[in-house]
């Protein structure tokens, strides 16, 4: 029996004391509901306390986790019982809920956007997959993209969220007093090269490999 479910990538955080609401089980008032943290397993990226777990579930874990919960009287464990966690796989693409976090909007993509978020992404994993010429990406039989490493969904997550935010690119906004550059989707940073160029299989170094030689990463 799965007590909670949460999917890889995203927080987790839970005590003691809500485990044991969550249960069902009761104790007496004057003892304190702790987690055995020796019996207990957790997803890599969560730190399990003798009374609280917190962290990030890393984007690589999947399947079932449990911690042992129980309160202590007299030397003896009473009420020793699991939780189960099941963590679901990371998405294979990204998602505009992504986007929402990058943003900081913590109820999500509202409804009115979620059309234009969708598409942002499309765009931007569209440019992205032509820039790597596919590499890091997986496809089914007809080609169509299925899934995509974690780090170049990242790009695909930076690549929209300008897009979103500045849809017609304009190089400066005005309206009376107001002037801002947004940002514009015209180009990877740096940041996002680096990751890319970890795909992109370029000229010089399919030249070198056809010479015989091992080009410099």
């Amino acid at each position: 029996m799965t007590n909670r479910t949460v999917q890889a990538g995203q927080p987790l955080s839970f005590t003691a004391e809500q485990v044991a609401g969550e249960l069902g089980l009761a104790k007496p008032s004057s003892e304190t509901w702790e987690f055995d943290t020796v019996k207990s397993s957790l997803p890599a990226g969560i730190t399990l306390a003798w009374n609280a777990a917190h962290g990030t579930v890393d984007v690589v874990e999947r399947g079932a986790y449990a911690v042992q919960v129980f309160y202590a009287s007299s030397g003896t464990y009473h009420q020793m019982t699991p939780y189960t966690i099941y963590v679901t796989p990371a998405p294979a693409l990204a998602q505009p809920d992504d986007l929402a976090q990058l943003l900081g909007w913590p109820t999500g993509v509202p409804t009115e956007t979620r059309g234009a978020a969708e598409r942002a992404i499309l765009i931007s994993q569209h440019a992205v997959h032509a820039y790597t010429r596919g590499r890091g990406f997986d496809h089914d039989q007809t080609g169509a993209v299925t899934s995509a490493e974690a780090d170049i969904r990242s790009v695909i997550v930076t690549g929209a969220a300008r897009l979103l935010s500045n849809p017609t690119n304009a190089r400066r906004i005005e309206a009376g007093s107001y002037n801002s550059a947004p940002g514009m989707f015209e180009g990877w940073s740096l940041v996002e090269l680096a990751v890319l160029h970890r795909y992109r299989v370029r000229a010089n170094a399919l030249a070198m490999s056809s010479a015989g030689r091992v080009p410099m990463q």
